[in-house]
C-alpha cells in the first residue's frame, strides 16, 4: 500500500486536481464553465484536465448543438470524487468541550493504551479494537466494552461512541490516512489515533493510578501484540476466537 497523506502524495486528493473533480462530480461541464469554477487560467486548467484524462477520472464528449467538447466524470472518476467528499467529512473536527475531571470510565482504558504504544498512537481503530478484545479475553482486565462478531472480527459499537467523546474533550487527535489501492480494489482510509499534550498528561495520571498487576498486564500486552503487523493480528483473533469472528462475504 502508498500512503497519500504521508511520502508520495497523488495530487488527484489536493489542490485544483480535487477541485476539478468535485466541481464536475456536481455536474458536467463545458471547459469555459470548469474554468470560472475553478477560478484559474485556461491553459492551467486544460492540463490539469488533461492529467485527470490520462488516469481514467475524465471524459469528453461532444456537444453538437453548442459545437464545443464537454467533461464529465467516468465511473472510476465518480468513485474518487466521492472518495474525496467522505474524506473531507471525516477531517472535520469536533469543537473541543471543556474537560471537567479525568476519566475514569471504560475510556481510560483507550487512554492507558495509547500512553503505553509508541509514540503514544495507534493506527487503525480495528487494532485498538482488538487491543481492547484481548485485554478482556487474555488478560482479564474487565474493561466493560461489550464485544460482538462482527467484520474484521470481535468490534465493540462503544469504542466509536467513547472515541469520538475523549476527541471532543481534547484528549486524543484522529487522523486520516488514505492508502493506494496496490493493484486493484477500493481506496482504504486508516485512522490512526494519537494523544494530544493535554491527553498525555491525562494518560499518564490515570496509567499511574492502576494496580501494579494491572500495567504488568497492560505493558505486556502492547509490547506483545504491537509487533503483529495488521493481518497478522487479525489472523491470530480469527484463529483462536472464531466463534467471536463474523465470516466476511
Amino acid at each position: 500500500m502508498k500512503k497519500m497523506e504521508k511520502g508520495r502524495k497523488s495530487d488527484i486528493f489536493f489542490g485544483k486536481s480535487r477541485d476539478i473533480l468535485l466541481s464536475l462530480y456536481e455536474s458536467p461541464k463545458y471547459l469555459s464553465e470548469l474554468v470560472r469554477d475553478i477560478k484559474a487560467g485556461m491553459p492551467f486548467i486544460i492540463k490539469k484536465v488533461r492529467e485527470l484524462k490520462e488516469k481514467g477520472l475524465i471524459k469528453e464528449e461532444y456537444s453538437e448543438e453548442k459545437k464545443l467538447r464537454i467533461l464529465s466524470l467516468t465511473e472510476e472518476g465518480i468513485k474518487i470524487a466521492k472518495f474525496i467528499k467522505y474524506q473531507e467529512s471525516l477531517l472535520r473536527k469536533p469543537e473541543i468541550e471543556e474537560m471537567k475531571e479525568i476519566p475514569k470510565d471504560r475510556k481510560k482504558w483507550i487512554l492507558s493504551l495509547l500512553y503505553l504504544a509508541f509514540p503514544n498512537e495507534i493506527k487503525g481503530i480495528t487494532r485498538l479494537m482488538k487491543y481492547l478484545f484481548l485485554m478482556k479475553r487474555e488478560y482479564e482486565i474487565n474493561n466493560e466494552y461489550n464485544f460482538i462478531p462482527y467484520s474484521h472480527g470481535p468490534c465493540s459499537f462503544e469504542v466509536f461512541e467513547d472515541l469520538e467523546k475523549l476527541e471532543r474533550m481534547g484528549l486524543i487527535e484522529i487522523e486520516v490516512e488514505i492508502h493506494e489501492p496496490k493493484i486493484a480494489g477500493d481506496w482504504q482510509i486508516v485512522k490512526k489515533i494519537k494523544l494530544t499534550e493535554k491527553g498525555k498528561e491525562v494518560a499518564e495520571k490515570i496509567y499511574n493510578e492502576l494496580d501494579n498487576v494491572t500495567k504488568v498486564k497492560l505493558d505486556e500486552l502492547v509490547k506483545r501484540f504491537s509487533k503483529y503487523t495488521f493481518a497478522g493480528l487479525l489472523h491470530y483473533v480469527y484463529e483462536k476466537y472464531p466463534e467471536e469472528c463474523k465470516e466476511v462475504e
